[in-house]
């Protein structure tokens, strides 16, 4: 797949009411703890998109898309309460666990409705929404414990940065706030139409992780970037899933791979290339991921 998925007309994804009626530009914030770590400690999860990994790929997939999309829902309102008349057919749609062709096939729509149920039950299981009426969904914080999301506020923010510059004054150049109660960054911002041109609805589990946490790295749109070695602990994804989503973006064309020679710095005019040491770069395809 080199384009984008949102080709035919009619598709569910396209016709979503909540972000059809969202403002233009409408933005999609989710917390970086969803998917982030501090410093690994023993004895601590997975953050939760990354902790849906680890079942089959199928029931992967629909638990990782369907997380996104209530997101994006709830994005809409404030991440308040929600009241959605959707059927769990209509979900396996929207997800993309049943194939439009078949949805009058009882049999496969009885199927993929049955899908869509267990990874509700497993979202509130792991205590990442609450459902008290069963059309109602509310966002319960990804740190798993079972309070509201509540975004943060302006004044958040700003004391967030103001207690990180007294860790860089105390600390100076050993300053790592991985391993400081304010280690997470502000919440990943994604423009709704990753929703409504079918990206998240199509691609993979591991994919859509993936993207997530180049999204974390990318400096600004466009810009080629590294992946440092602190990924692994900061993301712990296995390097299984990592070979998976990221073969899975380049053959969408949502992303595309450089490899070079690594070039150490020198105080001269002639830095040192690397004969043995390569380094890998990516770049994030916004033309594609938004039309």
């Amino acid at each position: 797949m080199g384009s984008s998925p949102n080709r035919a007309e009619g598709l569910p994804w396209q016709d979503d009411p909540l972000l059809r009626a969202a403002p233009p530009g409408h933005l999609v914030s989710i917390p970086e703890r969803a998917l982030r770590q501090p410093k690994r400690r023993g004895g601590v999860p997975s953050p939760p998109l990354i902790a849906m990994l680890g079942v089959g790929r199928q029931a992967a997939d629909i638990r990782v898309r369907l997380y996104l999309w209530l997101w994006a829902a709830l994005s809409t309102r404030g991440f308040g309460e929600l009241t959605i008349l959707r059927t769990t057919a209509e979900w396996a749609l929207l997800v993309n666990a049943l194939d439009p062709a078949s949805v009058h096939h009882q049999q496969k729509r009885g199927l993929a409705a049955r899908r869509v149920s267990r990874a509700f039950d497993y979202l509130a299981e792991q205590r990442l929404i609450s459902r008290p009426f069963p059309d109602t969904v509310r966002l319960l914080d990804p740190d798993r414990t079972g309070a509201d999301y509540i975004p943060w506020s302006t004044e958040v923010v700003r004391g967030r940065e103001r207690q990180r510059d007294d860790l860089q004054r105390f600390w100076g150049e050993r300053t790592d706030y991985r391993r400081s109660r304010v280690w997470e960054n502000a919440p990943l911002r994604f423009p709704s139409s990753l929703w409504t041109t079918g990206w998240i609805s199509n691609l993979s589990g591991p994919a859509l992780v993936v993207l997530m946490i180049m999204w974390s790295y990318e400096p600004s749109p466009g810009v080629t970037f590294d992946i440092p070695k602190s990924r692994a602990y900061e993301f712990p994804v296995t390097h299984s899933t990592w070979h998976k989503g990221t073969t899975d973006l380049q053959a969408a064309g949502v992303v595309s791979r450089r490899q070079g020679a690594l070039v150490f710095p020198a105080a001269n005019a002639n830095p040192r290339v690397s004969t043995d040491r390569f380094r890998v770069r990516w770049t994030l395809n916004h033309p594609a991921l938004t039309r």
